[in-house]
């Protein structure tokens, strides 16, 4: 072969295997999910649409018997709140459960890893991406701003480490709701009193709690990664997580 084709040709080729690698590395490692259904307990959110809490989930897994943001992603049907409870079956948006493949489920969760506004602009922003009914069109200028901003940008976004990504959970009952819950990807087990997932125990996470302090599920404030014991409040007991390990880092 003439050398002078040979080296654009072998230039080519390792071009292909490194963006070969860099999608592999992108990504994210399957996480471990229940087999089998478990219970969540919905309430009016604060900083997300929902506060939801998991409950009856087996020892072992990525998720626990706690509280999660939660969103709507299915404008057919309604959920009823606590005290009333569903079961669900937990799938990774990467993975998700049977006829809803053909979700854009890579714009939600570039969404949830770049929000802004309100609420209610996350959840209007979804909704547009979400289409289990019919087309949806965003009132809030904010949400057609992340709207613009995830059609420029989250095509092909895949959460890492250190990023949430949205686990759907997906009810039997035709009458019910689909929802997601936020789900903070993480090499190892979360460091005690880290509540903000940055790997430091520090006065940024003091101050998260102190914001949070005494409240609960669907209660202005309310912050479900400050609930460090899973006990569904935030008190003294969460504070005592933070102050005993002020300065570990993971």
């Amino acid at each position: 072969m003439n050398s002078k084709l040979t080296a654009p040709i072998i230039s080519i080729c390792i071009m292909l295997v490194l963006i070969l690698i860099a999608q592999v590395n992108a990504v994210t490692p399957n996480v471990n999910l229940p087999f089998t259904a478990v219970t969540i307990e919905v309430f009016s959110g604060y900083g997300s649409f929902f506060d939801m809490v998991l409950r009856n989930v087996p020892a072992g897994y990525d998720v626990s018997n706690r509280a999660y943001r939660g969103w709507c992603v299915d404008r057919r049907n309604n959920i009823s709140f606590s005290p009333n409870t569903h079961q669900v079956n937990l799938y990774s948006s990467l993975y998700p459960p049977p006829g809803l493949g053909d979700q854009e489920w890579n714009m939600v969760n570039y969404i949830l890893n770049h929000k802004q506004g309100a609420a209610a602009d996350i959840q209007q922003a979804i909704w547009y991406f979400i289409n289990l009914n019919d087309g949806y069109t965003p009132t809030r200028t904010t949400a057609k701003a992340i709207v613009n901003d995830t059609l420029a940008n989250g095509a092909n976004f895949v959460p890492q480490v250190g990023q949430v990504l949205a686990i759907v959970c997906y009810t039997m009952d035709t009458n019910s709701q689909i929802t997601i819950i936020e789900l903070h990807l993480s090499e190892g087990p979360r460091l005690p009193g880290d509540v903000n997932y940055d790997g430091t125990v520090d006065i940024y996470d003091a101050i998260v709690l102190a914001t949070a302090f005494q409240t609960r599920p669907g209660k202005p404030n309310w912050n479900p990664d400050a609930d460090l014991n899973a006990d569904l409040i935030i008190d003294i007991y969460d504070a005592i997580t933070v102050a005993a390990n002020y300065g570990k880092q993971a």
